[in-house]
């Protein structure tokens, strides 16, 4: 467990918001899952990191967005932002884009056909990651934001930075049927930074915060394999089970 909590501001899917907190608490950090953006002058203050999920992005809530972006990036904040449905949706898409160009996020995760749709060039129509992500594609987007954390996420996980990447494979098979548990991830790289010192950056060799990412990825991988067994396959269980391993595990620290 962590020595001393830290403070990680949530804008997540109504469906997941429970899971995500639960799992950030576990780890032994603090989730504040506000949406009130009147209040995001004196949060933005206090917290260690924020965590942007596109999920469920109707007006309302690109406003409420785009303040916690600009007093994360006034008070230093560094900020995860998890691209969900971009591919599926011309008009989250066009707000995604929207915030990648305007603000600057530490680490941009989606699964393959998310991460794929900020390549203009290709084109998915599938709600589920469903085509194979390439070295050369993941490599090609990440020197389209080259000072951000690029994550890619399935079967085999691609992270890196600015071209330079870096795989883990494995992982439950149980992971994808149960509503959530890419949120929890993005939650828990909230985590990864606020527990991190902001590294500087260069163009010759990952990172010390990408390999924390990479090494998150993989102790995640595993506390799905270690859920999966304990819960018998039960989808219900491994939910509760997912939590308790993750709650094991060091590379918080």
């Amino acid at each position: 467990m962590m020595s001393s909590k830290k403070i990680i501001h949530v804008i997540t899917n109504d469906v997941t918001r429970q899971f995500v907190a639960d799992t950030i608490t576990a780890v032994g950090a603090s989730p504040i899952m506000s949406e009130t953006p009147e209040e995001y002058a004196s949060i933005y203050a206090k917290i260690n990191a924020s965590v942007i999920n596109l999920g469920m992005v109707s007006l309302e809530k690109q406003k409420v967005i785009h303040t916690a972006c600009s007093e994360a990036s006034h008070h230093g904040v560094p900020m995860v932002v998890d691209l969900v449905g971009i591919h599926f949706s011309a008009y989250r898409k066009r707000f995604a884009l929207e915030l990648l160009n305007q603000y600057e996020f530490a680490v941009i995760k989606g699964h393959y056909d998310e991460i794929s749709a900020l390549d203009s060039t290709l084109h998915s129509e599938s709600f589920e990651a469903s085509k194979p992500m390439t070295l050369e594609l993941i490599q090609t987007v990440s020197k389209m934001y080259p000072k951000a954390i690029m994550v890619a996420t399935g079967a085999t996980d691609y992270i890196g930075q600015n071209g330079h990447i870096m795989t883990i494979s494995g992982g439950s098979c149980l992971l994808p049927k149960v509503s959530g548990t890419g949120c929890v991830l993005s939650g828990l790289f909230g985590v990864c930074l606020a527990t991190q010192p902001q590294p500087q950056t260069s163009e010759h060799k990952p990172l010390p915060m990408v390999s924390q990412i990479k090494n998150l990825c993989k102790a995640y991988k595993e506390a799905s394999i270690k859920a999966e067994y304990s819960s018998n396959n039960r989808l219900g269980q491994f939910k509760i089970d997912l939590i308790s391993e993750l709650s094991e595990i060091e590379v918080l620290l």
